[in-house]
């Protein structure tokens, strides 16, 4: 069984490293994307980015989920083609990831969504490659390259417990 109920491949029992964030990566048509962080352990990486809208766009960012009610109470879903969406590109990487969203909430006429991601694997060099889009709220295409500590020194910094 894994440490954390969102990672399915095994961790050994650690406190991670923080190889980046927090960051905003963009911001334009009235949304706000930010890293929130990204996490090294030892064999996977956690981030989660948050999206934000003020004004108008608050309430059609939050148009984009629908409530359904699930076992543990009420949750709510975007259709799958309709939202948030982001991936690891760096070339050295041959990983996938492991989405949850999670968090939302409206706070002084601002909409906030985080989104959380489990990356398979590690980059060998000091750099993650990673794009997201939201196409249903006009959010294009758009990719960053976040520079991240060398391995070694991630290594260094994770505490085992």
């Amino acid at each position: 069984m894994s440490q954390f109920s969102w990672i399915d491949y095994p961790v050994s029992p650690e406190l991670g490293a923080i190889a980046h964030g927090p960051l905003l990566l963009s911001d334009s048509n009235g949304y706000r994307v930010g890293l929130r962080y990204l996490i090294a352990y030892r064999k996977v990486m956690d981030m989660a980015l948050t999206v934000s809208a003020s004004g108008l766009k608050s309430a059609e960012l939050a148009s984009q989920f629908r409530a359904i009610q699930g076992p543990g109470g009420l949750a709510s879903i975007a259709e799958p083609e309709a939202e948030f969406s982001a991936w690891v590109v760096s070339p050295d990487l041959n990983i996938y990831t492991e989405r949850s969203s999670q968090n939302p909430h409206t706070e002084e006429g601002r909409y906030v969504r985080e989104f959380s991601y489990v990356i398979n694997g590690r980059p060998t060099g000091t750099s993650l490659e990673i794009e997201y889009r939201w196409p249903a709220i006009g959010l294009d295409r758009t990719r960053v390259v976040l520079e991240i500590p060398a391995a070694r020194a991630l290594d260094e910094a994770i505490v085992p417990i």
